[in-house]
C-alpha cells in the first residue's frame, strides 16, 4: 500500500472493529433481555367472557406491549383442565367457579381467582328451557323427562341440587345429558332431550328462536345464592409467581375492560357477535351478567360464592370444605397498579 493511501488501511481495521463489537452486542442482548411470553387465556364463547373480548378489540393487550392468544373452549372442565395443567395461563371470566373449588380441593393453591361473573334479579344468567309447544308448567313436570346441560361437575351439582328442591332425583327420576352449549338448542328441538338448564346466551337464543320457553327462570338464585356465582377468572398461580408484573397488567387490562362495559354496555356488546357467535340482534338484547373485579367485591360477594362452593362439600363431591377467601387473587405491592390501565 503507497503512502498516498496510509490512512485507507486505518479506517479498514475500525470498521471491522466496530462490525465484530455490534456483531457481539447482538447476540448477547437476548440472554441479558428476557421477552415477555405469549400470554395463553382460555374462554367460554359466552357473555360472561366479554371483558376479555373488549380488551382484545380495543387493543388494550397490544397497547401494554403484551402478547395474548384467546383459546375458545366449549366445555369448562376443560378450561380448569388447562389452566391447572399449564397449557394455558389464564382462564378468562366465564371459567366455571364450582369446577374452581373442586380442583382447589385437589390441588390447594394452583388457581387463583381474579374475577366474579354471575347474576341476580336484574341480571338473569340461566333458566330451565323446555320447546315452546310443552305441556309442563313446573319443574316437577320434569319427572321422567331427559335435561341437559353443560359437561362438568358444576352444573352436574347445581341440577342435582335444585331438581332435589322439587323432590326429584337424578337417575331415579330425571336423565342427565351432559351437552356443549352449540348442541343444546339442537336437542331440544329434535327431541332428544325435553328440557336444557342452561345459561346466557343460549337462553335468549333458544327463546328468541321460537324454539323454546322458559319454565323456570334463575332457579339457582332461589336454591343457592342470590347473587349467583357460577363463573370467575382465574390465574394459574405458577404463572403468576413466575411472572407477578405480567399477570397484574393483565388483570389490570381485564379490569379496564369490564370498567368499560359498566360505563357503557352497549358499546361493548358488538363483540358478542365476533365472539359468541350472536347476530348483532340477539347481542343487542342478551342480558349481561354482573361483572365483579377482585378490587370490587364485597363481603356479600364473597359469601355468594362460598354458599355455591359449599354445595359441592353438601353433595360429597369434595372431602373437605374449601375456602372462596383463600382462593382470592392479592396484587403483589410492586406490581403495575389497575389505575395505570384506566389512564
Amino acid at each position: 500500500m503507497s503512502k498516498k493511501y496510509w490512512w485507507l488501511g486505518g479506517i479498514i481495521i475500525i470498521i471491522l472493529a466496530v462490525l465484530v463489537v455490534g456483531k457481539a452486542v447482538f447476540h448477547s442482548a437476548p440472554s441479558s433481555i428476557a421477552a415477555e411470553p405469549t400470554v395463553r387465556i382460555a374462554y367460554l364463547p359466552v357473555a360472561q367472557a366479554l371483558p376479555l373480548y373488549v380488551a382484545l378489540e380495543r387493543g388494550y393487550f397490544k397497547q401494554a406491549g403484551i402478547n395474548v392468544a384467546p383459546i375458545s373452549f366449549n366445555d369448562p372442565s376443560q378450561i380448569i383442565n388447562a389452566v391447572l395443567s399449564g397449557q394455558v395461563d389464564f382462564g378468562a371470566p366465564s371459567t366455571a367457579s364450582g369446577i374452581t373449588a373442586v380442583s382447589d380441593s385437589k390441588k390447594p393453591g394452583s388457581l387463583q381467582i381474579f374475577a366474579l361473573q354471575g347474576s341476580d334479579k336484574q341480571n338473569p344468567s340461566d333458566a330451565i328451557l323446555v320447546r315452546a309447544d310443552s305441556a309442563m308448567q313446573s319443574i316437577q313436570d320434569l319427572r321422567g323427562k331427559k335435561i341437559a346441560t353443560l359437561p362438568g361437575i358444576q352444573w352436574q351439582t347445581i341440577a342435582t341440587h335444585i331438581l332435589a328442591q322439587n323432590n326429584l332425583s337424578i337417575g331415579r327420576d330425571v336423565t342427565l345429558v351432559p351437552l356443549a352449549l352449540p348442541l343444546q338448542g339442537p336437542a331440544l328441538k329434535s327431541g332428544q332431550v325435553d328440557a336444557l338448564l342452561t345459561i346466557e346466551p343460549a337462553v335468549t337464543v333458544n327463546v328468541h328462536s321460537g324454539d323454546a320457553r322458559i319454565l323456570a327462570e334463575e332457579p339457582a338464585l332461589a336454591d343457592i345464592a342470590n347473587p349467583f356465582y357460577p363463573a370467575v377468572g382465574v390465574v394459574n398461580s405458577s404463572f403468576a409467581a413466575a411472572h407477578p408484573e405480567l399477570a397484574q397488567k393483565i388483570i389490570a387490562i381485564l379490569g379496564r375492560a369490564t370498567s368499560d362495559i359498566e360505563q357503557n354496555p352497549s358499546s361493548t356488546r358488538p363483540y358478542l357477535v365476533k365472539y359468541a357467535s350472536l347476530t348483532p340482534t340477539l347481542a343487542d338484547i342478551v342480558p349481561l351478567p354482573i361483572f365483579r373485579m377482585y378490587d370490587n367485591w364485597s363481603a356479600s360477594d364473597l359469601s355468594a360464592l362460598q354458599k355455591f362452593f359449599d354445595l359441592f362439600y353438601a353433595y360429597k363431591v369434595i372431602d373437605q370444605p374449601v375456602s372462596a377467601a383463600a382462593l382470592l387473587w392479592h396484587a403483589p405491592s410492586s406490581s403495575y397498579a389497575v389505575s395505570n390501565s384506566h389512564q
